[in-house]
């Protein structure tokens, strides 16, 4: 008598094998990308900051991270676009009436931060390279029980030991595609704000500022500000002659979702 023999899957060729490995590994993406929260790429992500916001789509000119987070700048014919990914904000800037802009292209997302940057706005079409130099000035002090906390904070009639501490950078900038250009500040200070001495890095804290608009928005007209700083962008052409010059420009508005 024949014994019955049980079933059993067909064997695979060569091509069904390949199309079976393919089909596993899209499912094991599948679900790292659910695990990981189905992250979109930068430039998605952005497209989907401006429809959630219904902006129009503007050209995406630069990506940069800051602390890991990333940061997405566009432009339209109108204004500029900087899309905060993981806070899922826009704020904007109005395109300057003459001469060139300057922005910071990065959000007030972390208190310390080893790198920030800043980015041009309408740059010189004869420009070939550029240089900023910023100064940054603050007044520091230490809170709590031992003084293990370090703060930014201008000098009060409130007893505490106040110190003002300064630097200066000097960055090339990187030319873009659109012709605008990028500026990388890095703190001169790369130590990890938990490793320093007493849990502090002022420069740190003092660059992260620099995305706070309203250091050089908000603030009153000849009003204090901590920190201080001046951010200059020259431009050149190729025969290494001036070619214009940039300040930080006001911030338009910012929206963001609850």
């Amino acid at each position: 008598m024949r014994e019955k023999q049980g079933w059993s899957l067909p064997r695979l060729g060569r091509k069904g094998k390949i199309l079976r490995n393919l089909a596993l590994t899209l499912v094991l993406v599948g679900l790292v990308w659910g695990a990981l929260g189905c992250p979109l790429p930068p430039a998605l992500a952005f497209r989907r900051l401006e429809l959630r916001y219904l902006r129009e789509p503007s050209q995406i000119v630069a990506q940069v991270e800051q602390n890991g987070d990333p940061f997405v700048v566009g432009f339209t014919s109108e204004e500029v676009v900087l899309g905060d990914l993981e806070g899922g904000a826009l704020s904007f800037w109005n395109w300057p009436e003459e001469g060139t802009g300057l922005m910071v292209a990065a959000g007030l997302r972390n208190a310390y931060v080893p790198t920030t940057w800043l980015l041009s706005m309408d740059a010189p079409e004869k420009a070939v390279s550029a240089r900023l130099e910023l100064e940054l000035s603050a007044w520091m002090t230490r809170i709590g029980f031992d003084g293990e906390l370090l703060v930014l904070a201008l000098p009060t009639a409130l007893d505490g030991d106040y110190w003002q501490e300064s630097w200066t950078y000097s960055v090339e900038g990187e030319r873009l595609p659109c012709g605008e250009f990028l500026f990388r500040i890095d703190a001169q200070d790369q130590t990890p704000w938990q490793d320093a001495p007493r849990n502090g890095v002022g420069e740190q804290m003092a660059l992260a500022q620099l995305s706070w608009e309203s250091l050089y928005t908000w603030a009153e007209p000849g009003g204090e500000h901590n920190p201080e700083f001046l951010a200059l962008a020259t431009f050149y052409d190729q025969t290494g002659a001036e070619v214009g010059q940039a300040r930080l420009s006001p911030l338009e508005n910012t929206i963001q979702g609850g």
